[in-house]
C-alpha cells in the first residue's frame, strides 16, 4: 500500500529536487568564475613574466640604436675641440677599468 505517495510527499519531493538543482545551478556558476579568473590571473601574471627578459634584450637594442650615434657624435665633437682633455678623460676611464674590471661587465649587461 505504501507504493503510492502522497500528494504532499509528492510536493516536498519536488520542492527538495528544485531546490538542489538550484544550489548545483549556483555552485557551477561560481566555478566557472574561478576558473576564468585562474586563467586571467596566470595569463597576466605567469606569461607577461615569461616574455620579460626578451623585451628588455629588444628594448635595450633599441635604445643603443638612438644613443649610439648620439655618443658618437658628442665624442667627435669633445675630440675636435679639446684632444688634451680627452686624452686625460680616456687615460682615467683606462685606468679605472684595469682597476676595477666589474665596471666593464655591467656596462655591457646594461647595454
Amino acid at each position: 500500500m505504501s507504493d503510492y505517495l502522497t500528494a504532499d510527499e509528492k510536493i516536498d519531493y519536488i520542492y527538495k529536487e528544485l531546490k538542489s538543482q538550484k544550489r548545483s545551478r549556483f555552485f557551477k556558476i561560481i566555478l566557472k568564475f574561478i576558473i576564468l579568473w585562474l586563467i586571467f590571473y596566470f595569463y597576466s601574471t605567469i606569461l607577461i613574466n615569461l616574455n620579460k627578459d626578451e623585451l628588455i634584450t629588444e628594448l635595450s637594442k633599441n635604445i643603443s640604436k638612438i644613443v649610439t650615434p648620439i655618443a658618437q657624435d658628442i665624442t667627435k665633437g669633445i675630440l675636435e675641440n679639446n684632444t688634451t682633455n680627452t686624452n686625460n678623460i680616456n687615460n682615467s676611464l683606462i685606468e679605472e677599468i684595469k682597476n676595477n674590471p666589474e665596471l666593464l661587465k655591467k656596462l655591457w649587461k646594461t647595454l
